[in-house]
């Protein structure tokens, strides 16, 4: 179900950050934190990701205000997150 879900929304929010720095506009919203976490178990599902929302993934992480548990290189979010950037690079 979840990754309906997620297939699903990817052209989605393609789409949005063709336009905007963040899901919402120009300013960091609770849609970027729920995007994020979405966007985080693509890897359980063997989703790839666009070359956008990548880059839209590390300017997340790269956040002053970026939870210290989600840089920490042993959380469940940050393993997945590193997933993703890993495999995006080997394409």
């Amino acid at each position: 179900m979840l990754r309906n879900i997620l297939l699903s929304n990817l052209k989605q929010i393609d789409s949005w950050l063709e336009f905007s720095k963040y899901m919402a506009g120009s300013e960091f919203t609770v849609a970027d934190i729920m995007a994020y976490h979405l966007l985080s178990w693509s890897t359980l599902y063997n989703i790839m990701l666009s070359e956008k929302v990548v880059k839209y993934l590390k300017l997340i992480e790269g956040r002053a205000a970026f939870p210290d548990t989600m840089k920490n290189p042993g959380s469940p979010a940050k393993k997945r997150i590193t997933n993703i950037l890993q495999r995006f690079s080997q394409k």
